[in-house]
């Protein structure tokens, strides 16, 4: 294994940590801005749905939403973790996953915020501003799930729980805090039933699993190994052939002599459920070169973690 390499996998096994105690958190931190960054110990237990982060990556905000709780958290990490607010939030009317258009739930899943709307362009219905979510992503789609314009928004009224459409509702108040923390495409939003915590050394044998596709597609990418791309493959075949022609085009055009290395930077894990996406910058050839954001989508197969799905452009 080569030394860069070998850094870049170090660099990925940095863990996001949560509090030593769950319930001190909760204390501390509702609502709140002044919580504490945590450091990694051992007898520390991690959220299990941000299990990892490079350690000299760009500051990267995440928001996890826990319906049984009927609350919004918003992480920061850097290196270190801090939870820098928990707000109390409504999520759907009926409990349990989004699966039919007006099922009055509130999807499960990792999505990504991809829009941002002010009070002027909106209905009372959404309060002062409103951040509509990739429902449904590339799992639900392969799931067939349906609906759509499942938002992150105000209310002008008094937050109730489990008040929603299907939508997840802030005070006005916290969702102005909230836009501090978005960035379009970028901030991740992971809804769930309820927040696991794990053990560190159970969150390490997860991501080296997740490691290893990561790194599998990386360097088949990079050898132009169409059969060992095929090998990490687990969507569509024409998805797959379109996603490698676009590849050898790009190549062709940026790297002709096919000498470059392809770089992976700010690389973050996040996972709900079979669900795992992988966020990263990349570009080929030398490091002054353009980057590219992309996201893998990966689940579990009896061989490892499989590429269901990839987008970034101009090329994933």
């Amino acid at each position: 294994m080569g030394r860069p390499l070998l850094l870049w996998y170090c660099g990925l096994l940095v863990f996001w940590v949560s509090a030593s105690s769950v319930a001190a958190a909760e204390a501390s931190i509702h609502a709140s801005p002044t919580a504490p960054a945590f450091t990694l110990e051992s007898r520390h237990k991690i959220p299990s749905v941000l299990p990892a982060a490079s350690p000299n990556g760009d500051r990267i905000h995440a928001l996890v939403v826990d319906k049984s709780r009927q609350q919004l958290s918003v992480f920061s990490n850097n290196g270190n973790l801090r939870e820098l607010y928990r707000f109390n939030c409504s999520t759907g009317q009926t409990r349990g996953r989004k699966e039919l258009e007006g099922d009055k739930k509130t999807p499960e899943g990792i999505y990504f915020i991809n829009g941002h709307h002010l009070d002027q362009d909106l209905s009372d219905t959404y309060g002062t501003r409103a951040f509509p979510l990739d429902y449904p992503n590339r799992f639900d789609q392969r799931m067939s799930r349906s609906g759509y314009s499942i938002w992150i928004h105000g209310t002008n009224k008094a937050l109730k729980p489990r008040d929603s459409n299907g939508c997840i509702v802030l005070a006005n108040a916290d969702i102005d805090r909230l836009a501090e923390h978005v960035e379009l495409e970028r901030t991740p939003v992971i809804v769930v039933d309820r927040i696991d915590y794990v053990m560190p050394h159970e969150a390490f044998q997860e991501v080296e699993l997740i490691r290893q596709a990561l790194s599998g597609w990386r360097r088949n990418l990079s050898r132009m190994n169409f059969k060992g791309l095929t090998g990490l493959w687990a969507g569509s075949e024409g998805a797959r052939t379109q996603l490698w022609f676009r590849w050898l085009a790009f190549r062709q055009s940026h790297d002709p002599q096919r000498r470059g290395r392809l770089h992976f930077t700010n690389v973050n894990i996040f996972r709900s459920h079979q669900q795992v996406v992988v966020t990263f910058d990349w570009n080929i050839s030398t490091r002054s070169d353009p980057w590219y954001r992309a996201r893998l989508y990966l689940s579990p197969s009896p061989q490892g973690y499989r590429v269901i799905d990839a987008v970034g452009l101009p090329v994933l």
